[in-house]
């Protein structure tokens, strides 16, 4: 199965804005997308064993909502695709 591609984020003052690509072959079959964050003090401990969905639906961007302690830690995205 392909991957979604140009996946980024966008630091916004109490949030992320997550947006990515829908697979360019395979997009009519998808039947969810699934956000996946992991928020970590160091950024070489982020990975993706770790993270915790944040997100499922057919939206290709998400908006996640940072606030209190969070604010001065790294995140990092994943984005997986589900397919009918």
């Amino acid at each position: 199965p392909e991957e979604v591609t140009n996946l980024s984020s966008v630091s916004l003052n109490s949030a992320y804005y997550v947006q990515w690509d829908k697979p360019v072959n395979s997009f009519r079959f998808v039947e969810d997308y699934k956000v996946y964050v992991d928020i970590k003090d160091s950024q070489a401990s982020l990975n993706r064993a770790d993270a915790v969905l944040v997100y499922q639906g057919d939206n290709t961007n998400y908006m996640y909502p940072v606030s209190g302690s969070n604010l001065d830690k790294y995140h990092q995205f994943w984005v997986e695709i589900i397919y009918r």
